[in-house]
């Protein structure tokens, strides 16, 4: 597994959760509009705005279901890559970043006081330049 894969897990996470924040808006939309979700609209040039809503919804609902499907293959993979290391720390720094998505702060301060953002960022990065045999950008550990 490379920093590619690593970071597109991370990109799926972030569109999983805007997806969900959009549906609930959604939801939350067609409950302000009307109380029932099978009303037919009446006269011409009227637009039925609860089934447009009920059909994004449903949309959205398929394509979180989707999402969540390539997020945990993606987690699954991660998971076996950080157990594959053979080292604890990377393995905690790699599930924290690529799989709780949380942010090299947060990351370095729940790996312990001894472990800096830059420390953990740097660890990966020597890891991966050595386990993927070719120079790794530092700036690309987004």
């Amino acid at each position: 597994m490379g920093l590619d894969e690593l970071n597109r897990n991370r990109e799926l996470h972030k569109q999983l959760e805007m997806a969900y924040e959009m549906a609930q808006s959604i939801r939350d939309r067609a409950g302000l509009r009307a109380t029932s979700m099978n009303a037919m609209p009446r006269g011409s040039g009227i637009s039925d705005h609860v089934g447009e809503i009920a059909a994004a919804a449903a949309d959205l609902d398929q394509r979180i279901r989707e999402i969540e499907d390539q997020v945990e293959a993606g987690d699954q993979a991660i998971r076996a890559f950080a157990n594959s290391t053979g080292d604890v720390r990377l393995q905690q720094i790699i599930q924290f970043r690529y799989i709780a998505c949380l942010t090299w702060e947060r990351t370095a301060e729940l790996m312990g006081d001894r472990y800096t953002p830059s420390g953990c960022r740097r660890l990966l990065h020597k890891f991966l330049r050595v386990h993927l045999g070719a120079p790794v950008d530092a700036s690309e550990l987004v």
